[in-house]
């Protein structure tokens, strides 16, 4: 996540003024874009979230 965040950092800044440089909103919108992305919310846990979540809160896991 965080290199799709910073490669649309890096090609602004070779390309234009900066991230806060006049009227330059396209920058913000590609990373609400990688943001919308990366945190979407899912039905199932991974594998990995399971164990975490166990680990944590082995009192979920109890029938």
């Amino acid at each position: 996540m965080l290199i799709g965040i910073l490669i649309p950092v890096l090609i602004n800044s070779f390309t234009e003024f900066g991230i806060f440089g006049e009227s330059n909103y396209g920058i913000l919108f590609f990373q609400i874009i990688i943001f919308s992305i990366a945190f979407e919310n899912r039905k199932y846990l991974t594998s990995f979230q399971r164990i975490k979540l166990y680990r944590k809160r082995p009192d979920l896991f109890q029938k």
